[in-house]
């Protein structure tokens, strides 16, 4: 059995300024956080600096694993990488400028 129900696969790409956003939105989840792993796809990003510190400042409140790619291949091959290193039962995509309700994990689970 997966130990991660959920993995959120989340592709950056200048976007950097809105991730805090998006990992706050799953870091408040009122779903068992630790049964949720996160994926950030480093699409090249000309910041990658900044989302570098980003994610090492969450990593005491997420799982996160964070795959930093050496050239920009684009959302669909960013998505793919994630898919691919993804431990959990089922993926979500959250895109770096967007956000997750607080209750969008618990209510999936009851559905599944």
């Amino acid at each position: 059995m997966n130990k991660y129900m959920f993995s959120i696969c989340i592709p950056v790409y200048n976007t950097e300024k809105y991730l805090p956003r998006a990992l706050d939105s799953i870091v408040n989840q009122t779903f068992d956080i630790s049964k949720i792993e996160v994926v950030v796809i480093n699409d090249a990003s000309p910041n990658s600096a900044v989302c570098a510190k980003i994610i090492k400042e969450y990593l005491s409140h997420l799982s996160i694993q964070y795959i930093k790619k050496e050239e920009n291949a684009g959302l669909l091959s960013a998505r793919k990488t994630a898919v691919e290193a993804a431990n959990g039962e089922y993926i979500l995509f959250l895109d770096a400028d967007d956000t997750f309700q607080l209750d969008t994990c618990h209510i999936l689970s009851q559905f599944i």
